[in-house]
Order: structure tokens, then sequence, then C-alpha cells
């Protein structure tokens, strides 16, 4: 008997990548502020740079995360297409993405800000928005790329 050529396609699962799942409104990303209590949780207290992702559904509400990419201390290399494949596996209709400073210091560096844009950029394309990109830094210290520091989210 032949086998099936199906047999050789090789199975991928699609699961979310944390409990968390939040079909309340808990964690709609309606402003900055309303994310930084779970961007905390996830990405306080680590010793070197952690890049998360924020997978929303179309009412803005986190329904899974995932850690993209963890680096050093200074700095973390961050794989576009990996990042984006994740998202459109789970079929999430927006991201934030988010990544740690140790320093304690939210200033975003020039590699931050020029892949925040690659990061605009690509969704727009695949017609995925990154809604924000959030760095976290001490304390209550973060720096929002949607709104520049300040409180708010368009």
């Amino acid at each position: 008997m032949k086998k099936s050529k199906l047999r050789k396609i090789p199975h991928v699962e699609i699961r979310r990548t944390d409990p968390r799942q939040c079909a309340d409104e808990a964690f709609t990303a309606d402003a900055p502020e309303t994310v930084l209590p779970l961007l905390r949780d996830i990405l306080s207290g680590r010793e070197q740079e952690s890049f998360i992702i924020l997978l929303l559904d179309a009412r803005n509400r986190v329904t899974a995360w995932r850690e993209v990419a963890r680096g050093s201390g200074e700095a973390v290399s961050v794989p576009v297409r990996d990042l984006f494949r994740t998202a459109l596996m789970v079929g999430c209709c927006k991201l934030i993405v988010s990544h740690n400073h140790p320093s304690g210091d939210p200033s975003p560096s020039p590699n931050d800000i020029s892949l925040t844009r690659a990061l605009r950029e690509v969704g727009e394309i695949l017609q995925l928005p990154v809604l924000d990109h959030i760095i976290i830094g001490a304390g209550d210290r973060y720096f929002s790329f949607a709104i520049g520091g300040a409180t708010g989210m368009p």
C-alpha cells in the first residue's frame, strides 16, 4: 500500500504562549497605562534586555504574549520575521511590542527608534498594525513611542 504524501507534511500546532487569556476588559490596550502592569510583571527584574509582543484582538484586548528575543544587559537583536510569524499564526489583529532597559533609563536608543520604524512599516504592509513600542525602565519609568513618553494613546 502506498503511503500518503500528506504524512510528509509536518504538523504545526498553533497555541497561545501564555495562559493569561484576557477575555474581559482587564487588559484592553486603550492607553499605555492599561498594559503597563502586565509589561512590568513580565519584564521587571530581568538582567538582560527582553523583547516581547502583546497580541491583541480587534477590540484591543490582549489575548496572549510572547518573548521573541533575549539579549545582553545593553541590547537585544529582534528577529522581525519571527515576530510577525507568531502574530500571523495566532491570528491577532494588532500588536504592541515592548522591551526593558535593565539600566533603568527608558529613553530610546537610535537602534530602538530604527527598529520601531521598521516594525511599523512591516505591520502596515501586512495589515497588522503595531500600535505602540513601550520601553520599560526602573520603577514607574517607561517610554511609549505612540505618545513620546506622555500619557494617552492615539
